[in-house]
């Protein structure tokens, strides 16, 4: 994320880099925050429904800012974006010890990890890069600004793809009714 948060940062608005190092600070500050408050959070409510709950949140925050294109969203909306990714960061780990028999852990985490790995080099080449290769540099469609708008769109629609993809499974904290 905080690729794409650099680039856009510059794109958006005329911040001086003394501000866009405050709103990264601010990001990370939120995040630990986040990953603090989610860990007690989950052991509430389960894994599965803090995941739930936060990632509308983060698909949300990154589509206000897409749509709205203008500097004031990257600071209001910097905190809620680092709370959110301090969540699915933590959460996503106690989801999967949930989700995990014991005897298959150790394999289960290194397939984990090696996703984790791809999405990380793929998400910011065919997401962030690839929209914006297309949209501006190939066909000069957008600008560059425009681009890395419709690119943050894109991020949105893919946490809430995964959000599908994690709504039917079970964490086996949820109670069935008698």
């Amino acid at each position: 994320m905080n690729i794409y948060a650099i680039i856009y940062i510059g794109r958006v608005g005329d911040f001086s880099e003394r501000e866009k190092n405050l709103i990264l600070l601010l990001v990370v500050a939120c995040a630990g925050a986040g990953a603090i408050g989610s860990g007690w959070v989950s052991g509430l409510l389960g894994p599965r429904r803090t995941l739930l709950r936060i990632m509308p949140m983060f698909a949300l925050g990154i589509a206000i800012v897409a749509i709205a294109g203008a500097p004031w969203t990257v600071w209001v909306l910097a905190p809620v974006v680092g709370i959110t990714l301090g969540t699915v960061y933590t959460v996503d780990r106690v989801f999967m010890l949930a989700l995990t028999p014991p005897e298959l852990r150790g394999e289960l985490f290194g397939f984990f990890n090696l996703i984790g790995r791809v999405a990380q080099a793929l998400g910011p080449f065919v997401l962030w890069g690839g929209t914006i290769w297309l949209l501006h540099d190939a066909t000069g469609w957008l600008s560059a600004l425009d681009a890395s708008r419709v690119s943050l769109g894109l991020l949105a629609i893919s946490t809430l793809l995964g959000l599908l993809v994690i709504r039917p499974l079970r964490d086996g904290t949820e109670r069935v009714a008698a």
